[in-house]
């Protein structure tokens, strides 16, 4: 089973990717304390709040499609980590 968290997308639809000077933004690292962090922190706080993480697994009794997870095949997972939409990636 493969799971996947996606940018900022509460679906699997394409095109729902970070731009890249955002994702460039993202990616730098500065002093803890300073606008600029604070800012990155506001911004991944907002991106995760959309976020629903994507599974190769079945869904569980009780889970919902699209609330709980987006349950894609595993084809549609390697086409979504080969376009650079996803954050993480896990082997389970």
């Amino acid at each position: 089973m493969l799971l996947l968290t996606l940018h900022g997308s509460a679906s699997v639809v394409a095109g729902k990717v970070l731009n890249t000077d955002l994702r460039h933004y993202l990616s730098l690292q500065f002093q803890k304390g300073s606008l600029d962090h604070k800012l990155q922190q506001i911004i991944r706080d907002n991106l995760y709040l959309r976020t629903i993480p994507c599974t190769t697994r079945l869904p569980r009794d009780g889970e919902v499609p699209g609330v709980d997870y987006n349950f894609i095949s595993v084809g549609d997972f390697r086409i979504l980590e080969e376009s650079g939409t996803s954050t993480r990636e896990w082997d389970l």
